[in-house]
């Protein structure tokens, strides 16, 4: 019963890298396409009766990318080759730089942005997943370009109506997210979540603990 991540808004996941940021993400998008997860819940509204998801990734290679696909569609109980109009997947990490009509080389960084902008005005996703942010800025630590990225995204967000999550890796051994980027995210948004592995040493067994570390409302209850 506890409300978060608004339509309008901007929201982040974060962890260090092979946390299960992208289970985490995950189960929030199998959530909203099928209506709930665990305990996670998707309050539908009359303006929007069927949600829709678009995921943008722009870290992993092919096959990692298409398991994410898969877990969700085995999530939300759907076959996984079936195709969905309400889930669309968009793979960036392959983006070369580019060049303007004059001549002038436009970085892949920007390129990336672009086509997430792309994929937003043809999908009209409810929500959009943008995993990993740091891939859409040239440089995580320029004060001037991460301000105006995280501007854009909530400009976005405003603009469409939807939801923005934003994710982001934390600087290792530390909970603060990378570069001025993190630093500027962390700042703008509604909620924040961190995925966090435990592994028993003895057992080997491996359980990931998510927590909100930021909540504009009340505190969401840690799951594993």
């Amino acid at each position: 019963g506890i409300g978060f991540a608004p339509l309008g808004g901007i929201h982040a996941i974060t962890g260090q890298a092979g946390n299960g940021k992208t289970m985490t993400l995950a189960q929030f998008m199998s959530a909203i396409l099928s209506g709930e997860f665990g305990n996670l819940r998707y309050e539908l509204t009359d303006e929007i009766p069927h949600p829709k998801v678009l995921y943008i990734d722009t870290e992993m290679e092919e096959a990692n990318t298409i398991a994410v696909k898969n877990r969700v569609m085995t999530l939300c109980g759907r076959p996984i080759n079936e195709a969905a109009e309400d889930f669309v997947v968009v793979m960036l990490r392959e983006v070369p730089e580019s060049l303007d009509d004059k001549g002038v080389k436009i970085p892949s960084s920007v390129m990336r942005w672009r086509m997430t902008l792309k994929a937003i005005y043809e999908y009209k996703p409810t929500a959009v997943f943008i995993d990993g942010l740091l891939d859409v800025v040239a440089d995580f630590n320029d004060n001037k370009e991460c301000q105006e990225t995280i501007y854009k995204c909530m400009q976005v967000a405003s603009h469409y109506g939807i939801s923005v999550w934003c994710i982001v890796h934390q600087n290792p051994g530390g909970e603060k997210l990378v570069g001025h980027l993190g630093s500027f995210l962390e700042r703008k948004v509604t909620d924040v979540f961190q995925t966090k592995k435990d592994k028993n040493d003895k057992t080997g067994d491996v359980t990931f603990t998510v927590s909100q570390k930021k909540a504009r409302g009340g505190d969401v209850a840690d799951w594993q």
